[in-house]
């Protein structure tokens, strides 16, 4: 990405996980059930307590539950320092892991998702141990890393396979 394109690398990342997310917990069928929140979640830090469903840099608009007790946040960067976050609990991850706690306790959510991706790699969630209450989810955590648990992104929330052959 050419200098100074970070924001539209994020905001190309959050639409790709929208429209997943929303794929995903509609079985195929809509790709709209999930969007970016107003100001990538900024609106509910200026108006605390008043948008609580628009906490996090992801908001349901198709009258999905998944976001009610979920804060999201998204991020994608160059470089996560991850062999940091996972070994000291220090660096860039371990900031935006911390920010993302203190804003969904800020929010009132129960639980904390982080969606990150670092260049030429898959994208990972890390998670509030308990949020995983469904049953149908996957449980093939790949760590636990200082009480939270980390997944695959494309694991946890595979794209649905087709059912109908696309009309060309």
């Amino acid at each position: 990405m050419r200098k100074g394109g970070g924001k539209q690398k994020g905001a190309l990342f959050e639409r790709l996980v929208c429209k997943q997310l929303s794929l995903y917990y509609s079985d195929g069928r809509r790709d709209d059930l999930f969007w970016r929140s107003a100001m990538s979640g900024g609106r509910a830090t200026l108006n605390k307590g008043k948008a609580k469903n628009q906490a996090g840099d992801i908001t349901g608009i198709g009258g999905h539950t998944f976001l009610h007790d979920v804060f999201l946040e998204l991020k994608h960067y160059k470089s996560l320092d991850l062999a940091g976050f996972c070994l000291f609990g220090t660096g860039k991850l371990q900031k935006f892991w911390d920010t993302a706690l203190k804003q969904a306790r800020d929010a009132g959510k129960r639980h904390t998702l982080l969606i990150a991706k670092e260049n030429r790699l898959p994208a990972i969630v890390i998670a509030s141990p308990g949020w995983l209450s469904d049953p149908d989810q996957p449980k093939d955590r790949r760590a636990i890393i200082d009480g939270c648990d980390v997944y695959l992104f494309d694991e946890l929330f595979p794209k649905p396979k087709r059912s109908k052959p696309r009309i060309k």
